[in-house]
């Protein structure tokens, strides 16, 4: 088996670095965090250059093809769904002090407004490097990545008799928020539930976020979901954060 470049240089295995400038002596991990800074610095700026419709264009058939591989996974799964789950500790920040950002993102993305559009698509982008673009189509929606492709999808919140008892069935009343949701494709065929609880802890807030995909999608769909999530949810924890102390 050969080893790609990309498995070669994330492999902390293979090598032990120190690095030592005029400004700082470091370890692979502050290699890493450098690393991390950079990456952030040239997806910005692609972000610039590949913007809207641009992006869309450049990733059609790679959204088309994921939509053709789930629903033959949905077809394939009958009806059956499989499921992860990931349990944030957040210190810092509140459920309360941090619910503002996730429905100005959310409900912003699809503002008609251009300044508010704006700022939630900036938002969405700093919280995820696989946010390509908001889905097209006059409703909201998101492409991101799912099981390695970049994928369309129309997530909402719902009540939970709208979702199945697989998922309702779990909501935990000890939550102080507990919200449920389901996501389709463009033409409305029905492919992921998710559950996001939130409560207040003495320090901030523990999170609980469980998605469900249909069972014969592949492991890579529940494993990356929840990496997904823990990024996701930890940036926009920070961006919340942050917007609390410019208004103090």
């Amino acid at each position: 088996m050969t080893t790609t470049p990309t498995q070669a240089v994330s492999d902390p295995t293979l090598t032990a670095v120190t690095a030592t400038t005029p400004d700082a002596t470091v370890n692979d991990t502050g290699i890493d965090e450098w690393e991390l800074a950079a990456s952030r610095r040239i997806l910005a700026n692609l972000r610039t250059l590949l913007d809207g419709q641009q992006m869309l264009d450049l990733i059609k058939d790679q959204v088309d093809e994921s939509d053709r591989q789930l629903k033959e996974y949905i077809e394939q799964s009958h009806g059956e769904f499989t499921g992860t789950q990931v349990i944030l500790q957040v210190s810092g920040i509140h459920v309360q002090q941090f619910m503002p950002t996730v429905q100005a993102m959310m409900g912003g993305a699809a503002s008609p407004d251009p300044a508010v559009r704006g700022a939630a698509l900036t938002m969405a982008f700093a919280a995820h490097p696989e946010h390509y673009a908001m889905a097209p189509g006059g409703r909201p929606g998101v492409i991101e990545t799912m099981g390695g492709l970049p994928t369309r999808s129309f997530p909402a919140f719902v009540q939970p008799d709208q979702v199945p008892d697989f998922v309702s069935d779990l909501i935990d009343s000890s939550y102080d928020l507990s919200t449920v949701g389901a996501a389709d494709l463009a033409d409305g065929t029905m492919f992921s539930y998710v559950l996001q609880e939130y409560r207040d802890t003495a320090d901030g807030m523990q999170v609980s976020l469980r998605i469900w995909y249909p069972a014969a999608c592949p492991p890579a769909y529940v494993e990356e979901h929840a990496q997904h999530y823990a990024v996701e949810f930890r940036n926009g924890a920070r961006l919340a954060a942050a917007a609390l102390r410019d208004r103090n």
